[in-house]
Formats: C-alpha cells, sequence, structure tokens
C-alpha cells in the first residue's frame, strides 16, 4: 500500500476549506481527510489533505479534482505536495508543480511573473541544448515542462480542460480524443507512434504556424519530410521551430491576461484563449521531447521523472527551486 499523498495548504482561510471540503454533485471528492491544524513551524492555522495513490482509487481523476479544487477558492495560497515521487499522467504533474516554489503564493503577482521569466531562460537553454545536441536535453526539457504547468496554476487554468480540443485539431477524423480520461504521457507517445505525422500536424493546427511554415524556403527546411528531415541540420532546425512556436504561445498567453481594460466576459474569453495557449505550448514540448529521445529509449515519463528528481534534491540540500 502506497502512503497517501499529503497536501499542506496556507493561509487557513474559509473559502479554501469549502471548497476543498464541499461535496461536488458531479465530482468524487479528491480527499479522503481534510484537517485544520496548527504547523509546528510558525504556528499558522493550515488545511491538511489526503489523497489515496492507490491506482484503483482513480488517482489520476482525483489529482485532478485536487486541482479545481484549490483553484475554485479564487484566493491566492501556498502549497506544498508531499510524498509524490513521480507524475505518468498531465493532471498529477501539474499538481506537483502547483507547490508554492518561490514563496510567492500560487495565484500571486509574484508567482506569475517569476515562472513567466524563469519560461524564458528554460526556452534559451533549450534552443542551445537542440542546437549542440547536448547532454542536458532532457534536463531542460523537464525545467520548461515545469515553468508551463506552474504558469498555468499561477494563472488559474487547469491544462487537461483543452487537452481534447488541441490534440483533435491534429488528429485524424476517426481518431478523435473522446475520452474524458485525464492525458497520460504515454498515451501521447502511443498517438505519435500510430499517427507519425502528428507532431507535425499539432503544430500547424494554428493558422499561424502553418502559414510560417508554408513560407519556409525547402533548403532551410523541407516540412513536407516532417521531423524526420533529410540532414541532420534541417532536423535541428525543424526542432527549434517547434520549441519556438512554444515561446511564442506562452508570450500571447501572457498578454492576453495581463490586459486590464476589458470587461468581464472578455476576461473569461482571455483565459479560456490562455489555457488553449498554454495547453498547446505544454503538449508540443512534450511532443518534441518524445520526437528526440524515442530512438535512446527515454520516455516521457521519465523525462518528468528526472526533473522531478532534480527539484526534489535541491529540496533536500536546502537549495532554491528555481534560480531567481
Amino acid at each position: 500500500m502506497n502512503l497517501p499523498l499529503h497536501l499542506r495548504v496556507s493561509p487557513h482561510s474559509s473559502e479554501m476549506y469549502e471548497s476543498l471540503g464541499r461535496t461536488h454533485f458531479a465530482e468524487k471528492h479528491a480527499f479522503f481527510r481534510i484537517d485544520p491544524s496548527v504547523s509546528a513551524g510558525n504556528g499558522e492555522v493550515v488545511i491538511d489533505a489526503y489523497m489515496p495513490q492507490e491506482e484503483h482509487y482513480r488517482k489520476v481523476q482525483r489529482a485532478g479534482f485536487a486541482i479545481r479544487r484549490l483553484l475554485e477558492a479564487g484566493v491566492p495560497f501556498s502549497l506544498e505536495v508531499r510524498g509524490m515521487t513521480e507524475a505518468r499522467s498531465l493532471p498529477e504533474y501539474q499538481l506537483w508543480t502547483m507547490s508554492d516554489w518561490v514563496r510567492g503564493q500560487v495565484g500571486s503577482a509574484t508567482g506569475e511573473s517569476h515562472f513567466y521569466s524563469k519560461a524564458l531562460e528554460e526556452y534559451v537553454e533549450l534552443q542551445d541544448e537542440i542546437f549542440d545536441n547536448g547532454d542536458g536535453l532532457a534536463g531542460e526539457f523537464g525545467d520548461l515542462l515545469f515553468c508551463i504547468s506552474a504558469t498555468a496554476s499561477n494563472a488559474g487554468l487547469i491544462l487537461g480542460d483543452h487537452v481534447n480540443e488541441q490534440l483533435n485539431l491534429a488528429l485524424p477524423k476517426y481518431a478523435k480524443r473522446t475520452t474524458a480520461k485525464p492525458l497520460r504521457f504515454r498515451e501521447l507517445e502511443d498517438l505519435v507512434n500510430k499517427y507519425p505525422k502528428l507532431t507535425v500536424m499539432f503544430a500547424r493546427s494554428d493558422n499561424k504556424m502553418a502559414e510560417f511554415l508554408d513560407n519556409v524556403p525547402k533548403t532551410f527546411v523541407d516540412t513536407s519530410q516532417g521531423l524526420q528531415q533529410p540532414t541532420e541540420q534541417q532536423s535541428m532546425r525543424m526542432r527549434r521551430l517547434f520549441v519556438s512556436e512554444v515561446l511564442r504561445c506562452l508570450t500571447e498567453s501572457k498578454l492576453l491576461l495581463e490586459d486590464t481594460e476589458v470587461d468581464e466576459l472578455e476576461m473569461d474569453h482571455a483565459k479560456g484563449r490562455s489555457g488553449e495557449l498554454l495547453t498547446r505550448s505544454f503538449l508540443l514540448t512534450l511532443l518534441v521531447a518524445h520526437d528526440i529521445f524515442k530512438s535512446s529509449d527515454i520516455s516521457l515519463d521519465e523525462v518528468v521523472a528526472m526533473n522531478m528528481a532534480k527539484i526534489q534534491k535541491r529540496i533536500e540540500n536546502g537549495q532554491p527551486i528555481t534560480k531567481v
């Protein structure tokens, strides 16, 4: 039996306690126990919530429900996720990245600006690693995924809400993803193996990107050849183009959320569009990573696990989770 996953939420508030503890008509409860308690560290009242980890308890679905409950209250909060050593699905991973890594509280302006700035740094480092075909590729992909997921959480966005819509833009009509089950990273690998052109079609599912690729000279990249280009240099260029699209989506999402001269209806639309863009950036990062690592048998599960282990080691060594 796995030990239960422990979520510690602070500060205690009636809104957060009600959101975590209330019975929802349409959702099974994410937690089997919720306790307001006094933290041994500074004496403040916190909320301790415990989630089963056995697979027959539908751990993945519970992780998705937990994210929704945490964001539902609409107030900044600090979160520590204890006991999670792996994440094989998008909801599990986003839940883990929701931890208050910078002590700026999830949902605060500090957290949002920090992770967007970090995403820019990780983007540059990943582009350099792709150019050099360096040994740090897996680590840089993991770092960028981490920043995208944390950026979404700090904006109050749930990546899993947009997965089907985004993937179905690229999948053949007969293969649309209709299941409500959360996305597992292995499932994405299986889809690419079944539909080898999926990564390119996903990149082209945005009209701006499709138009751009249609006008790239064939001497630079041959878009008809997909990611497996005639030369290694062209393959490298193609991967870097797709990672550049990740940055474009991140930046457009940030601009949408920063526009304060909009009414409530327009802001709801902006948040919806931002969620689509961040999901696109996350999925495209995964797809490019899979293309690079499939020949070396490194799975997406392992890319994520390596990133989690690196950050956990920083915690154990008393180091900052991300460089400020």
